[in-house]
């Protein structure tokens, strides 16, 4: 909610000073002169005039009509957002909430190293939209906040409106103080708010701080919780410049034993082949030698011990053949493990390796790696921050706007129009008021091409109102712009913005602009038509106790109308003005 304010006061400035000359002229005596008579058709009259000292001013003048501004006081609905963080990963709120600001407690999660709790006027894990007191504005697109609750978490949708919003935060008003045409004050009061409404908008506008608090707990919580991720990372990281390389050299070591092993088994399983093959072949010739001795034995024990050992020999045949056997059906599978380790020790180092290089890129980074962690760590908080700021700038904003249920003029003027009446609803597509604006009192006349050189952006100008006759006002070039004409004849628009006491001017006065080539200050000056020269000398008819004095004088300036008297005359002096009137 803003409130601004309309700055500056304007002072009269008049260029002619004189302000009672007006009254002492018109009340001048006239008389009619029976002497000088040139016949009895003509006769000649004077009138009496007085020496007056103030500004005679030269320009260019053209005419144009009063434009006023207007200042609107509006009330913006500005949502404040606050949201409240879950920590670094999931979390689950639980408890009660409402409008008034209740606390409302929960759990949340911490990552995956503790939890915390939070209260306040919302639960974790939800947001919180807010609209702020008024402003003076020109007006805008209302943004309207639906908050709803469910399980102790707030959560909001915010839409695009063009309607007046009904919301249990509306400010309803209860009377209009003021109406069109009035003249008000800043400060004055315009509008009165019910108390049922001030209340309960005051209340959720507290219950948003509360919430913003609760934000800005979570937000530190969580930075908190990454700043000591961020510092376990970067010790685990520089950790690796000491153990990357004994992991990389027993890896290597792993896939060469794996290889030298299986080799190991094939060496072994080709001794033992030979072997066998040799006791094999011994084993047959043994047993072939009994055989043979048992064909030529004649004495029954002797044939009984032989056919004992050849049993046993054909046993132990069997039993190496076995085992010959079940190696060579096994070589097949010693071979490919070998293969299999020496394909192992191929890839796997070359993993190995890479896995080294990778631990030690980022043991050497792991400085830059630590900095981009904690890099705008505090961004969150210092946005938490800012919110809960906001927050308590909208709520003494509210108070200082419309705290005491009273909503005042934020600028002085008329009362254009008021936006509200008993029963309605603040919103931002209505202004409260729209007053005339005093800093916006403009002129636009039209100036043509061969004396817009004398026109200045800046440049003060005098401007007389067709309504007040010998009342003159200064204001200033704010703009010059080419006129759209349908003729090849160029002309620009010059619009000067009028200052000092504009309380008695209208929108559709009259005027001229006079933007002034020369002029001269605070000097004496009379009606051109009281001067009468001789040569090179000027007089007037001086009139003193009624007796008339022809009077030398010394002339300067002249503005085409009056002169200035430099000197032979004194500020109040009567000079006669003679002329000739035809009779006839």
């Amino acid at each position: 909610m803003k409130k601004v304010k309309n700055s500056g006061k304007t002072k009269i400035k008049v260029l002619c000073s004189a302000v009672g000359i007006l009254c002492i002229v018109s009340g001048g005596i006239y008389g009619v002169a029976h002497s000088m008579k040139s016949d009895d058709t003509t006769q000649t009259v004077s009138k009496e005039t007085k020496v007056s000292k103030g500004n005679l001013t030269v320009g260019v003048t053209e005419s144009g009509s009063v434009e006023i501004g207007t200042v609107t006081q509006s009330y913006e609905l500005e949502p404040v957002t606050v949201s409240v963080s879950s920590g670094s990963s999931s979390s689950s709120s639980s408890g009660s909430s409402s409008s008034s600001g209740s606390s409302s407690s929960g759990s949340a999660s911490q990552g995956s190293s503790g939890a915390g709790s939070t209260q306040g006027g919302s639960s974790a894990g939800g947001t919180q939209t807010m609209p702020s007191a008024g402003t003076q504005s020109s007006g805008g697109t209302k943004t309207t906040a639906s908050t709803t609750t469910s399980g102790g978490i707030i959560t909001t949708a915010t839409t695009s409106s063009t309607s007046s919003s009904s919301s249990s935060s509306a400010l309803v008003v209860e009377q209009v103080l003021v109406t069109t045409g009035q003249v008000v004050k800043e400060g004055d009061e315009i509008l009165k708010i019910t108390s049922s409404s001030l209340s309960a908008y005051k209340k959720e506008l507290q219950a948003t701080v509360s919430t913003a608090e609760l934000a800005l707990k979570q937000a530190k919580l969580d930075r908190d919780q990454k700043k000591v991720e961020a510092e376990y990372e970067y010790k685990s990281n520089k950790k690796l410049g000491t153990t990357a390389k004994a992991e990389y050299d027993a890896a290597i070591a792993k896939l060469n034993k794996a290889v030298s092993d299986a080799q190991t088994a094939i060496d072994d399983a080709d001794d033992n082949l030979s072997s066998l093959k040799t006791q094999i072949s011994a084993a047959k010739k043994t047993l072939s030698s009994y055989k043979s001795k048992l064909s030529s034995a004649k004495d029954e024990q002797t044939k009984s011990q032989l056919e004992q050992q050849i049993s046993s020999q054909e046993q132990t045949v069997e039993s190496l053949q076995s085992q010959y056997d079940t190696i060579k059906n096994n070589y097949s599978t010693l071979t490919s493990n070998l293969s299999s380790a020496k394909r192992s020790l191929s890839t796997d180092s070359i993993t190995a390796k890479q896995e080294y290089e990778t631990s030690m890129l980022t043991y050497n980074n792991a400085d830059s790696i630590y900095k981009i962690a904690i890099d705008g760590i505090d961004d969150d908080v210092t946005s938490a921050q800012t919110t809960l700021t906001e927050a308590k700038q909208v709520l003494t904003d509210f108070n200082d706007y419309v705290g005491d249920g009273v909503i005042k003029a934020t600028t002085s003027g008329t009362v254009m129009s008021i936006g509200y009446s008993a029963g309605d609803e603040l919103s931002t597509e209505t202004a409260i008021a729209t007053y005339s604006n005093s800093e916006s009192v403009t002129m636009t006349v039209s100036v043509s091409q061969e004396d817009i050189s004398v026109v200045n952006i800046g440049d003060t100008v005098n401007v007389e109102f067709t309504a007040y006759e010998d009342e003159t006002y200064e204001a200033t070039v704010s703009k010059i712009e080419t006129a759209k004409n349908a003729s090849s004849t160029v002309s620009y628009n010059v619009t000067v913005n009028v200052s000092g006491d504009v309380s008695k001017i209208y929108t559709g006065m009259t005027g001229n602009v006079t933007f002034i080539t020369k002029e001269i200050k605070d000097v004496l000056y009379v009606s051109n038509k009281a001067i009468t020269t001789s040569g090179t000398e000027s007089y007037v008819v001086k009139q003193e106790n009624g007796v008339k004095t022809k009077t030398k004088v010394t002339t300067g300036f002249s503005d085409g109308n009056n002169v200035e008297i430099v000197s032979g005359l004194k500020e109040g002096d009567t000079v006669i003005i003679e002329s000739q009137v035809n009779l006839s």
